[in-house]
């Protein structure tokens, strides 16, 4: 039985650790212009947020799949182990 608490405890600890917070176009856009750069952990699937600058972000286990970031910015940004499946960077900065 010491197997199995242990299996579970490892499982609950991971699934946390994973815990991923879905967040809007309209919250990334109103954090990052207070300074917020941390978007690490987050779920925007589907998204629409051609032509922006969201440059020296981190989007690192980040859930983007299937979003529109065409003509947009992201200088020095960190998309580290993220899901961008489906997800359109056509004419965008993506200098590191």
């Amino acid at each position: 039985t010491n197997w199995y608490f242990i299996f579970w405890n490892q499982f609950i600890i991971s699934e946390i650790i994973q815990e991923k917070k879905f967040v809007s176009v309209a919250e990334i856009l109103e954090r990052y212009k207070k300074g917020e750069r941390d978007f690490s952990n987050i779920v925007c699937k589907g998204a629409n947020l051609l032509g922006v600058d969201l440059s020296g972000c981190n989007f690192s286990h980040s859930d983007l799949s299937f979003t529109d970031f065409s003509r947009s910015t992201f200088i020095d940004c960190d998309f580290t182990e993220a899901n961008l499946e489906w997800t359109d960077f056509t004419f965008s900065n993506l200098t590191n």
